[in-house]
Formats: structure tokens, C-alpha cells, sequence
């Protein structure tokens, strides 16, 4: 493991969605987080490249120029941040720690009634508007909720993102095809004339304790892969563990670096 001390964020104006500007309060709260619970890390924001952090502290100080600044600091393990150095040297730049925030703005009740699982549907908001992420919640219309969210990265290009998650009452039992029909109809509103297909994680729990899945679509595969692979998705929902989508719209098991 490494220890490493990055800063994550400031109160200065940047120009990502149109021009943020956190508060000290806001990177007081992200800290508190950051300190309390045991938060997922990625590498370049991508879902098939896990993390694995432990021993996190996070604070805000100020700056010589009235500014302040969210700093983060971690153990890290060796292969994962070995990897993530030398991504940025090859690119010359010079890196950094960045987060990823959900804000949630809808939350649409079922119109059939209770049912057996209830969805997140969250999508970048540089790259997707309100009323798309809107259009594809709405497609879930047998869950018993679902939550709409826009999502933040705070990178220097935010992917073209889509996360969608289920979760499955204990014990339930879903209609086999109907996740796979979701995913179709959802997925058809994030697609854009000339541009790459979206990046899409996938995410599948059954309760607090139960089974977790994580599958990933990369950014820009071949629209007709990523329906094969969202077709296939329920044949991994039942394995619990991580999983990329293959070029012939397969699903591959990703390995825990932790558990080698």
C-alpha cells in the first residue's frame, strides 16, 4: 500500500455544466463523507477499474489566496496507483483527484403499483439533458420507484456516462426478459446522431446484504454489441462480482486486484 495526499477540490469557479462554484460548507460536508464511509474508488472514472483504498482522511484548509481546498489523503494499493501513474505520464499531464456527484432532481412513483425492484437512473449532465434522463426513467414503469438523477464528474472530460441500478427486494422474483426490455427502451433516449454510444454501468443488488453486480458498457463500442450485451445482462445478474462487455457483446468477469 502508499499512502497519498492529494487535494480533491476548491472553492474556485471552474468552468464545468456551465460554472460551478463549491462553498466551503459544501467541501465541508464532502470531507465528512469522505471521512465516515467507505467510498468506491476509480480509476479515470471508469467502473472496471477499481480502486482499492483504505485508512481515508479528508479535511479543509485555506490558502495563501483566501481560497479553500478540499484535501483527500489514503492508502492506496500498489498495482492500482502504479497503473494510474503511468497512464499520466504518458499523457503528460498532471493528474489529479477528482469525484463524481449524483443530484438528484425526480423521483417517479410506479403507475401498475408495488413492485419488485426499484431503479436509479442517472446520466452526465454535460453530455444529457433533463428531459432525456426524464424520458428514460420513465421507461421503467413496472419498478416501484425510480430515482433521476444528473451526474457530475469532476474531471477534465467528463465521459458521456449512463448508471442504471436495481434493487431487488429480498426474495423477489423478476420476469425474465423484463430488465433486458428496460435496458433497451431506456438506453435508446442516450443515443446521439454521429456521436459514440454512451458508457454504461450497469449495477444489480438484492437487499442490503445480498448479491452485488457491476457490469460496464465502454464509451463509444458498436451500438449493436452493447443491445447484445444488455440483452444478455440477466445471465450475470445472478453472479455476484464485476463485468465488462466483450467486443461480440459478451459479458467478461473483471478480477478484484484486492483478491489476487
Amino acid at each position: 500500500m502508499r499512502r497519498v495526499r492529494a487535494t480533491m477540490a476548491t472553492t474556485e469557479l471552474i468552468p464545468a455544466y456551465g460554472g460551478i462554484q463549491r462553498s466551503r460548507e459544501e467541501l465541508e460536508a464532502i470531507a465528512q463523507v469522505l471521512r465516515s464511509q467507505s467510498i468506491p474508488a476509480r480509476l479515470f472514472h471508469d467502473a472496471r477499474e477499481p480502486l482499492y483504498v483504505d485508512n481515508v482522511d479528508a479535511g479543509v484548509q485555506e490558502r495563501a489566496d483566501g481560497e479553500y481546498e478540499l484535501w483527500i489523503e489514503f492508502d492506496a494499493e500498489e498495482e492500482g496507483w502504479a497503473k494510474y501513474e503511468a497512464e499520466r505520464d504518458a499523457l503528460g499531464v498532471p493528474g489529479g483527484i477528482s469525484f463524481t456527484l449524483a443530484e438528484t432532481f425526480a423521483e417517479l412513483e410506479s403507475r401498475t403499483g408495488p413492485g419488485p425492484v426499484s431503479v436509479a437512473v442517472a446520466a452526465d449532465a454535460h453530455h444529457f439533458s433533463d428531459d432525456q434522463i426524464l424520458a428514460a426513467a420513465a421507461e421503467f414503469s413496472g419498478a416501484s420507484s425510480v430515482k433521476v438523477s444528473r451526474l457530475k464528474q469532476f474531471s477534465a472530460v467528463p465521459t458521456a456516462l449512463v448508471l442504471i441500478q436495481f434493487v431487488l427486494q429480498e426474495g423477489a422474483q423478476i420476469p425474465p426478459g423484463l430488465i433486458s426490455a428496460w435496458l433497451y427502451d431506456a438506453l435508446r433516449h442516450f443515443r446521439r446522431p454521429e456521436q459514440p454510444h454512451p458508457a454504461v454501468t450497469l449495477e444489480y443488488s438484492e437487499g442490503a446484504e445480498g448479491r452485488k453486480v457491476t457490469a460496464t458498457i465502454a464509451e463509444g463500442v458498436d451500438a449493436s454489441v452493447a443491445e447484445r450485451a444488455m440483452a444478455t445482462f440477466e445471465s450475470v445478474a445472478n453472479q455476484p462480482g464485476m463485468y465488462e462487455c466483450t467486443p461480440d457483446g459478451n459479458w467478461r468477469a473483471i478480477r478484484n486486484r484486492k483478491e489476487t
